[in-house]
């Protein structure tokens, strides 16, 4: 329904009331006199009109005075016309009133019939600028809607192949969920944002995705790895950002630098490349030392589980050989600082 409310602004109750009468000739009764005061900006927003209407007096000065005082607030809102009904006799500036904000300009002596045109125009042109404002918030929510169905499909994808890529020796698949968020916390304390951190827990998922391309008799062998072994292990560095490369998604991006350099070492001594120091991506480098962790931590079929003290010995003794010291100094600050690490790093 539209709304047809028109506030009339008026120095003289006598030129109010001739307006009031115009408009109820056309059909439009919805309307209420204001007179020129200091609480009129009040009272029209309690009123909320959807037109304004002034008449002219004896000072045009005066007209021109009320319209620079409403424009701001007519500015303000999404499109309400100002009109200038002239009453009088007196000679009227016409641009000037258009510069002041007027949309349109009549004569008390119009037609009636001109005056329902052209009334009814603007506050059918005001019904549409707000058919479509809600049109566009309409539009967004549902585009809103489904970038958040499309974000947690994504998500959902990237856990499940995350979770198959460690189903052979991680049947819960809950290594890969505890390493990223190893690796979000840690991020966040070395200084990435909330988005950022939550886009590499989630990256990180996909750390070990190249192992799907490495044989059972290597993955679950329960004594150690031959040389020949060793090697075709770690060539799921290789193939895990081989996998994951080319996406012009960021994530998988992210996910593709984690993949081949979280075996790196501090010292130059790791593989695929061989990198050393600040060399290392710094997701790499943070990713290094959740995994290991975390895998220290866990039982294994070739393996029993460490303890949390020993591990975390075991990641301070390789501070400045495996590990970046100043992610293990990060890791250890987090660990240290709760009254139970093991809820907060180990949350999944």
């Amino acid at each position: 329904m539209i709304n047809s409310k028109i506030a009339i602004i008026s120095e003289s109750k006598k030129l109010a009331s001739a307006v009031r009468i115009k408009l109820q000739d056309i059909g439009l009764d919805d309307a209420k006199v204001f007179l020129h005061n200091a609480d009129l900006l009040t009272q029209l927003s309690d009123f909320e009109p959807a037109l304004i209407m002034l008449t002219d007096g004896k000072n045009p000065d005066d007209l021109f005075e009320q319209l620079s005082n409403l424009q701001p607030y007519a500015y303000s809102q999404l499109f309400l016309p100002m009109v200038v009904v002239q009453c009088s006799q007196n000679s009227i500036d016409k641009e000037l009133l258009g510069e002041l904000g007027a949309r349109d300009f009549f004569n008390l002596e119009s037609p009636s019939s001109e005056f329902a045109l052209r009334l009814r125009t603007l506050l059918e042109a005001r019904f549409l600028h707000y058919s479509l404002k809600h049109a566009n918030e309409y539009l967004e929510e549902k585009v809103k809607k489904r970038t958040q169905d499309l974000e947690e499909a994504r998500l959902d994808i990237v856990n499940r192949l995350a979770v198959a890529t460690n189903f052979r020796d991680d049947i819960t698949g809950s290594h890969v969920i505890r390493v990223g968020h190893y690796c979000k916390v840690i991020a966040i304390e070395l200084g990435f944002t909330l988005s950022e951190a939550e886009e590499f827990n989630v990256a990180a998922r996909l750390h070990d995705i190249g192992k799907i391309a490495v044989p059972d008799s290597v993955l679950e062998k329960p004594s150690s790895l031959s040389d020949e072994e060793y090697s075709l292990m770690k060539e799921h560095t290789l193939v895990g950002s081989s996998i994951l490369s080319g996406s012009k998604s960021k994530l998988v991006q992210l996910a593709e630098v984690v993949a081949r350099t979280h075996h790196e070492r501090w010292d130059g001594k790791g593989y695929p490349d061989g990198l050393a120091g600040e060399d290392i991506p710094l997701v790499g480098r943070i990713c290094a030392v959740a995994d290991v962790y975390d895998s220290l931590t866990s039982q294994r079929h070739y393996k029993k589980a460490w303890s949390v003290e020993a591990a975390l010995k075991e990641i301070e003794a390789n501070s400045g050989t495996q590990f970046d010291p100043e992610v293990v100094a990060a890791f250890c600050r987090v660990f240290h600082r709760e009254d139970d690490p093991l809820q907060v790093l180990a949350a999944a």
